[in-house]
């Protein structure tokens, strides 16, 4: 009699991540803040960020950075005012599959 073979899910195993709260579990909260908000409301100044999360300034930007170096974050300076940068998430599902 052959052997049936089965394939056991790993209950520990997490499915695909499919948003950048997914793929940062261990993520600090502040990040996980600045994501949502981008994700929420879309390209964002620093100045907006700090408005619509209430976290320092100091905080955004180093949330922004994480963001940056993981491959989240995209940026572009204002055509109004070069002093200031619009964020937004760059979480397509291709990229966020292609980052698993």
């Amino acid at each position: 009699m052959p052997i049936a073979t089965h394939t056991i899910e790993d209950p520990q195993q997490e499915p695909a991540p499919t948003t950048p709260h997914d793929l940062l579990p261990q993520a600090p909260r502040s990040m996980k803040t600045v994501a949502g908000a981008l994700r929420a409301y879309g390209p964002m100044t620093g100045a907006a960020l700090r408005d619509t999360t209430g976290l320092p300034r100091r905080t955004i930007f180093s949330a922004l950075v994480m963001l940056r170096e993981i491959g989240l974050l995209r940026e572009r300076d204002s055509l109004r005012d070069t002093r200031q940068k619009y964020y937004w998430l760059d979480a397509t599902p291709a990229t966020v599959a292609s980052r698993t």
